[in-house]
């Protein structure tokens, strides 16, 4: 059979800007109902695109085996005509080449980068989560798109810059002439739509965005072996290259939860050498110890304190005869 024409569908002002829309059903209702061309999948291009950078081993297997009942792949993957680069399937494209498949069917759709972008982001916040890393990175590449940033960063500054202004200014002062409600508007709801609504600008800025900048070992347990970004988190607070790797691989083996972690860092950290309290420090906590304790409650301490008490106070008066002398 031969190559079917292209069909170029308008992505942009259209549902297809709400993760979940009617636009990315359509496109692959008219897959799955097309006449579709058969292509060897070594010649096709995983999407540079595609948030995931891992799959779960479980999910793969549940899917080979789906395909392995059906004799093959039937749902035909969407690829981009002329580059052969895949939009929509690359899970299935993984599968058909760890088969040998000789050919998959394909459905031709013609795309812009900017479009193949979003439909990929799109496919994924419809499946199972993203690990934080990769989720992290698609809310960042979402909103670099929508608002044509010149990269990544650009999408960090400006995320980070709308939270500082959060914090200090009112709604209505929020704005200037480079960061526009409208900016704002989208920034905010990039972040709920592709978090599944999980996450505001607030929390994304402050608990998602760190993760960016945890060790690599860290990041790879998390995007490759699952573990949680909260127990990354903790875990990445060990400086020590060895003990980390150790809790890394003892947290993911054992299941350890948050608070055992937590309290395995604490236990391997070194301890922090104290420093000598300046004496206006000094009496301040010495003061808090005893308004904390309530010592007047138990007579007998109360009694030694009264005593000391009183030393100071002479002490005091003292210094304020010679002052005034």
């Amino acid at each position: 059979m031969g190559k079917l024409p292209p069909i170029n569908l308008t992505m942009r002002n259209t549902e297809a800007l709400i993760p979940g829309s009617s636009k990315l059903a359509e496109l692959r209702d008219m897959a799955a109902n097309t006449p579709s061309d058969r292509v060897d999948p070594r010649l096709l291009v995983p999407s540079p695109y595609q948030p995931r950078t891992s799959y779960p081993e479980i999910e793969m297997q549940e899917l080979e085996e789906s395909v392995e009942a059906a004799g093959g792949i039937k749902i035909p993957l969407i690829v981009r005509p002329d580059i052969n680069q895949i939009i929509c399937g690359g899970r299935r494209h993984i599968i058909a080449l760890k088969r040998g498949d000789t050919s998959v069917p394909v459905y031709w759709y013609v795309c812009s980068d900017r479009d193949a972008e979003e439909l990929a982001a799109f496919e994924n916040v419809k499946r199972a989560d993203l690990n934080p890393i990769d989720e992290t990175k698609m809310v960042l590449g979402m909103v670099k798109l929508r608002l044509d940033l010149v990269d990544r960063q650009a999408a960090i500054d400006l995320i980070q810059s709308i939270y500082a202004r959060m914090r200090t200014k009112s709604g209505s002062d929020l704005c200037d002439n480079v960061v526009t409600e409208q900016i704002i508007s989208t920034t905010k709801e990039t972040i709920q739509q592709f978090t599944k609504g999980r996450l505001q600008l607030g929390t994304f800025a402050t608990q998602k965005l760190k993760l960016l900048n945890l060790p690599a070992d860290v990041i790879d347990a998390m995007t490759s072996k699952g573990i949680e970004y909260t127990k990354a988190v903790a875990i990445s607070k060990l400086e020590d290259l060895d003990c980390r790797a150790d809790l890394l691989r003892s947290a993911i083996s054992e299941g350890m939860s948050l608070s055992e972690i937590k309290k395995q860092v604490k236990d391997l950290k070194p301890a922090t050498k104290q420093q000598n309290p300046t004496p206006k420090d000094r009496v301040r906590l010495t003061m808090k110890k005893v308004v904390s304790s309530k010592v007047w409650e138990d007579v007998k301490k109360w009694e030694e304190i009264d005593l000391l008490l009183n030393q100071i106070d002479v002490l005091l008066a003292i210094d304020i005869e010679i002052t005034e002398v």
